[in-house]
């Protein structure tokens, strides 16, 4: 590959990384304006808890510690909250809709510890709660507000 070359290639790859980079922290900006304090803390915490893991740096040998996918999420098995937090961060900064954890649906995290978000919204693509695959029943979506049935199916 030409010097040339490989100096765009570069330039590519920054440019890229640095706007994932800022939309990460939007972002994080968003969904910390959306959780209670108590919240707020307890993703603080988790957060801090994963850093100090001996295992956190050999999970992302041979990539920066900002680097964040699904295998890591889970290779963590964080508690259902911060698992949440974690998924609709990546959501939002690759284009998804808004990452927010309103008081209820952190609470669906708080007392279903297998939630996750992972059933698009049919409005706006927010990741809803699901257990087992379907939707959990009585959540509305917090970025529309359409709301869903117990079988998952969203409310026209």
């Amino acid at each position: 590959m030409s010097t040339a070359l490989a100096r765009r290639l570069r330039q590519v790859e920054e440019a890229t990384r640095d706007r994932l980079l800022r939309r990460l922290h939007a972002a994080i900006d968003e969904q910390i304006v959306s959780l209670t304090s108590e919240h707020q803390r307890r993703l603080t915490d988790g957060v801090r808890a994963v850093r100090a893991e001996p295992t956190a740096m050999l999970v992302h040998a041979g990539r920066s510690l900002s680097h964040v996918c699904a295998s890591c999420i889970d290779g963590y098995d964080p508690p259902a909250l911060l698992r949440a937090a974690w998924i609709l961060l990546v959501h939002r900064t690759l284009g998804g809709a808004p990452a927010l954890l309103p008081p209820a649906i952190a609470a669906v995290y708080d007392r279903e510890p297998a939630a996750r978000p992972a059933v698009p919204c049919t409005r706006c693509s927010y990741l809803l709660p699901t257990l087992r695959g379907a939707v959990v029943a009585g959540v509305s979506c917090p970025v529309c507000e359409a709301g869903s049935d117990p079988a998952g199916e969203e409310d026209a």
